[in-house]
């Protein structure tokens, strides 16, 4: 190996240091070559040196690089959040710009529908307005109708009444006198029993005197109501038709005539609680009433049963003495209803005048021949 003479400047090393940033890393090491070649190690150390500064300031600018990236990336990431942002806020703005547009439509929306339903409620008030106007009207024309077939039904049963003035038929007063005949009865077979009480024991009790003033004084009521059916406004109001209920018109004139009438008569009802409204004349139902009782009086009957059955349209009431029963020689019991024929040695008057009251009613009349405990009878009457 042969040496050769190699020369170079000793202050190269000042020379890089400064501008030790422009060296690579190739420069050192060569600096090195040369300082072992020859064999200067203050040379080589000053490489040494040189090369640990190198590589700091090295380390420095990547350090420096590296957070200079760092900090760009940040700053590039806070432009891309700041435009995110702000894209954000503008869509923000966007859609609050939107949702006033739809608010206020639907603002618009609700005060068009607002005034439809207005209009359409102020139509419907009009409406119902004339519809109320109208039924007043029709009210009104309905009442004067009424009103006129009434004053129409009065006059009519005025001319009707002044032919009856003129010219009253037998059969009318003889039912009349029928129903005086029962109450006068009444009257005498009461006078009869006080007098027996009074033979029997003549210190007779005020409460006795009493029972008997207020038995004769109702039997007499009802002979001087049917002495006022000869007047003209007495007699309409008795013979026109009334609209109630039978069923409790019954009721009441059992317990307002005949409650202290008998003693040893009693009267049972079946299913009082039936209501049945319908037309009928007070007079005609009292007449069936007194003409019933008074069959079943003459029969010794101690007891009479009135029963009511309803349908739709019909009631049936039932009339159960419990006294004599029908006489079995009468073959035809449709026979009882026909005037002169009698079931208790009366008149033959007062069945056949029942019967035809519930004829005129468009009812029916029966006799139950099935009931051996006394005698029935069977009354079906339409509304």
């Amino acid at each position: 190996m042969t040496l050769r003479n190699f020369s170079y400047n000793k202050d190269l090393i000042n020379v890089l240091e400064e501008d030790i940033s422009r060296v690579s890393d190739k420069v050192f090491k060569s600096l090195i070559k040369i300082a072992d070649k020859t064999d200067d190690s203050t040379f080589k150390s000053q490489v040494l040196t040189a090369e640990e500064k190198y590589n700091k300031l090295k380390l420095e600018k990547e350090k420096a690089e590296r957070e200079a990236e760092e900090e760009k990336r940040k700053r590039k990431e806070a432009e891309d959040k700041a435009e995110q942002a702000e894209q954000e806020k503008e869509e923000a703005k966007k859609e609050k710009q939107q949702a006033e547009r739809d608010k206020k439509r639907a603002e618009l929306e609700a005060k068009e529908k607002e005034l439809q339903r207005r209009e359409e409620e102020l139509k419907r008030k009009e409406a119902e307005q004339r519809t109320i106007e109208a039924d007043k009207k029709r009210i009104l024309e309905e009442e004067a109708r009424i009103k006129a077939e009434k004053a129409k039904e009065v006059k009519e049963n005025q001319i009707r009444f002044l032919q009856s003035v003129k010219a009253t038929e037998y059969d009318d007063i003889r039912d009349l006198n029928h129903i005086i005949g029962i109450n006068s009865d009444n009257i005498r077979k009461r006078v009869l029993l006080f007098k027996r009480k009074y033979d029997k024991k003549p210190d007779i009790s005020k409460a006795d005197v009493l029972d008997f003033i207020k038995s004769i004084s109702l039997a007499n009521d009802k002979i001087r109501a049917i002495a006022t059916f000869t007047t003209k406004g007495n007699f309409l109001k008795a013979a026109n038709d009334t609209n109630g209920d039978l069923v409790k018109f019954i009721i009441d004139y059992f317990e307002n005539i005949y409650q202290y009438l008998f003693d040893d008569f009693n009267v049972e009802f079946i299913n009082p609680e039936i209501e049945f409204t319908t037309h009928f004349k007070p007079i005609e139902i009292s007449v069936v009433l007194d003409n019933l009782v008074s069959n079943s009086r003459k029969k010794k009957a101690t007891k009479l049963q009135i029963e009511f059955i309803k349908d739709d349209n019909h009631l049936m009431v039932v009339f159960r003495d419990f006294g004599k029963p029908l006489d079995p020689t009468i073959a035809d019991w449709q026979t009882i209803f026909e005037e002169g024929v009698t079931t208790t040695n009366g008149s033959g008057l007062g069945l056949s005048h029942v019967s035809k009251i519930i004829n005129d009613m468009k009812g029916s009349i029966s006799v139950n021949t099935a009931f051996k405990e006394g005698f029935e009878l069977i009354i079906n009457l339409p509304k």
